[in-house]
């Protein structure tokens, strides 16, 4: 094999070792932000937890989550089954 050939195998093998550094950061970052978000979801949902319990309010706090998962979804379905316009 010519040098220029062992050259340009050697890169290429660089090359695919970097591609993978490059997706293991990449899956490390989404994964972290992943978990930030998760994080932020918890903390919100807990603070309103407390509040409507300081409150009182917490049966009205159970029917919301009850009743807004559902109504949220049947609007998306709603919205992805309507007919395109332009």
């Amino acid at each position: 094999m010519s040098k220029s050939k062992q050259s340009l195998e050697r890169l290429k093998e660089q090359r695919e070792k970097l591609n993978a550094r490059i997706q293991a950061q990449e899956s490390r970052l989404r994964n972290t932000e992943r978990k930030k978000d998760t994080r932020r979801k918890i903390l919100i949902g807990s603070y309103f937890i407390d509040e409507a319990q300081k409150e009182n309010k917490i049966d009205s706090l159970k029917t919301l989550m009850e009743v807004w998962p559902g109504s949220w979804l049947k609007g998306i379905k709603s919205h992805r089954a309507s007919p395109a316009t332009g």
